[in-house]
């Protein structure tokens, strides 16, 4: 597990939208659209442009207990025990974030444990859309990026070993529509932990 990276499928994967909501984006939209824009293209986003308050809104789909990853208002937000390993390693323009607060719907109520919201904050080219039979094409204008696989498999998408070696555990290809990737250190490092479900992650292959 520690040589190909993976592939996360936070920003994709439909089961993680909950329907929480953020103080950020009731007290300033414009700046949380400007910032998950920053999230999604891979560069830092900075600490005030990310949610202290985190709540389950009307239609929210949650128990007595959050998951270790979901999405609230488009920001990833992870457990503390994801958070400890997310620590761990180089992060570069990334960060992992303190939530303050992550309540029920009265607002008033605390979720038991600890959060933080995971931005990203760095770039790679390195994936191999050629040898990613999986992939999916953009038509038109866009042409030359790629969309993820309707149903991920280990070993659907191929990455460089150039362009993947080296620098932060944790990056975003512009290549790859909501790509998000991490090494194979850090994937081995969730997966001892019991976060590989959690965190949607998926083996590439090097080529």
């Amino acid at each position: 597990m520690n040589e190909a990276p993976w592939i996360c499928d936070v920003l994709a994967d439909p089961d993680l939208v909950l329907m929480m909501e953020t103080d950020i984006v009731e007290d300033d939209t414009s700046r949380a659209i400007e910032a998950i824009n920053l999230l999604k293209a891979g560069k830092s986003v900075p600490q005030d442009m990310c949610p202290k308050t985190v709540w389950a809104g009307d239609g929210a789909r949650t128990g007595d207990r959050l998951p270790d990853l979901f999405l609230a208002n488009s920001y990833p937000i992870v457990s503390e025990k994801a958070a400890t390993v997310l620590r761990r390693f180089e992060l570069g323009g990334g960060a992992v974030y303190p939530v303050e607060r992550v309540l029920h719907k009265d607002r008033a109520t605390s979720f038991p444990g600890t959060f933080s919201c995971w931005t990203f904050g760095n770039t790679k080219s390195a994936f191999a859309p050629q040898q990613s039979a999986a992939a999916r094409p953009f038509a038109g204008p866009t042409s030359g990026r790629w969309k993820m696989p309707f149903v991920h498999k280990d070993d659907q998408l191929a990455v460089s070993a150039v362009g993947s070696a080296g620098g932060p555990d944790v990056w975003v290809d512009a290549t790859l529509f909501k790509s998000v990737f991490v090494s194979g250190r850090l994937a081995a490092a969730l997966d001892e932990a019991g976060l590989r479900k959690a965190f949607r992650l998926f083996r590439c292959r090097v080529v």
